[in-house]
């Protein structure tokens, strides 16, 4: 099984940033990232988000661009994330040869996808380290931050599951129960780690890692 932690940014979905795209360098290196772990032996692939329940959605619905220009209709369409996901995943997929794809939110920690080739998480960290989130500076964001980093880093997944789920709730980072479902789906084993990326160039702090 490959891991690979991804950003949500809503700015890295297309029309969003307008006709300068601040988000191509990031977009780029989440492109790359993707490049790295989906190959030809891969056959399914989940992509994981924070969700109010776990479910998993329909890969048809359309993405939510309307919310996010304000031109939003009464149709249903993908979570924010999901959306971001299955952009990236699918800049390079050949129709006849494109994995299964599972988009799917998450509530907690409640099973493991171990049926699974790769497992994408879109999941950020802090929104608090600077000013001009949210809300105000969080003493203990760039803390969390360095923690993210590290578990990711150590290719552990009970040192990802150890990540402080209360902290991230208080900086408003987004991955607490994606990273746990991670950490239960990766198992014991010990993985291989690069960090691609990992800083806050719009306010929030963007993780691009694999596991492999």
């Amino acid at each position: 099984m490959r891991l690979l932690n991804l950003p949500g940014a809503p700015i890295l979905l297309p029309r969003v940033g307008g006709r300068t795209d601040p988000a191509a360098a990031l977009r780029a290196v989440c492109l790359r990232a993707v490049d790295e772990v989906l190959d030809d032996s891969i056959r399914r692939v989940i992509v994981l988000a924070a969700g109010d329940e776990t479910a998993d959605w329909s890969s048809d619905l359309p993405d939510p661009i309307g919310r996010l220009t304000g031109a939003a209709g009464s149709e249903p369409s993908l979570p924010l994330p999901l959306a971001v996901g299955r952009r990236l995943v699918g800049h390079r997929s050949e129709p006849q040869a494109a994995p299964e794809l599972i988009l799917r939110t998450v509530a907690g920690s409640d099973r493991a996808d171990d049926d699974a080739d790769l497992i994408i998480g879109i999941a950020d960290g802090s929104a608090l380290a600077h000013p001009g989130g949210p809300a105000a500076v969080h003493p203990r964001a760039d803390d969390f931050d360095r923690q993210l980093v590290r578990a990711w880093r150590s290719g552990d997944p009970a040192t990802l599951a150890a990540l402080d789920r209360q902290l991230a709730t208080e900086v408003m980072a987004t991955g607490g129960p994606v990273w746990q479902q991670l950490a239960r789906s990766a198992g014991g084993s010990d993985y291989q780690t690069k960090i691609n990326f990992a800083d806050a160039p719009f306010g929030v702090f963007y993780l691009v890692a694999n596991w492999t």
